[in-house]
């Protein structure tokens, strides 16, 4: 029996299911090279359910023992609008980010279309910080439930921002 992440529930034999929105790890970016540890440290437990939302990723075949959704659509490289419309039909407990706060600027919007829905979840975003950020950077991901940042530099940028959150590094 493994814990839920969410309202103390419990769940017999399930796998956690985990959306990703990261640039996919099939492809040759730094952000993919992040994801794609991400991904083999938790598919190696056995625990979890993957599926990515794949930025960079064009619906090639790869290898992966997990679903790759393209986003890639129109002007957008990032698929932004795609998932907005994408997220509320899927199923997850967890909803995780990876990406640059400044293009996580959708992240409000969605999460109140899910809370709005009485979607069970928790999410998180992990994403760098390597420059003084614009305040509204940081408050694109304020409503995420669990904010990592890659270093105590970014830690520390984003609670001078969002103080309440408690950025973790």
């Amino acid at each position: 029996v493994s814990q839920s992440r969410y309202e103390g529930e419990f769940m017999t034999n399930e796998k956690i299911k985990v959306l990703m929105y990261v640039d996919s790890p099939s492809v040759a970016t730094g952000f993919a090279t992040v994801s794609r540890n991400i991904c083999d440290i938790l598919y190696s437990t056995g625990r979890y359910e993957i599926e990515i939302l794949g930025i960079n990723h064009y619906g090639d075949s790869h290898k992966l023992p997990y679903d790759i959704w393209p986003v890639f659509h129109g002007n957008d490289p990032y698929g932004r609008e795609k998932v907005c419309s994408m997220i509320p039909n899927m199923h997850f407990d967890i909803l995780f980010f990876l990406q640059d706060t400044f293009i996580l600027d959708f992240v409000p919007g969605l999460l109140q279309n899910l809370k709005a829905r009485s979607k069970k979840y928790r999410s998180v975003a992990y994403y760098p910080i390597d420059g003084v950020p614009k305040p509204q950077w940081i408050r694109n991901v304020e409503p995420v439930d669990y904010l990592v940042t890659y270093t105590e530099f970014a830690k520390r940028m984003s609670n001078e921002v969002c103080p309440n959150n408690y950025a973790l590094s």
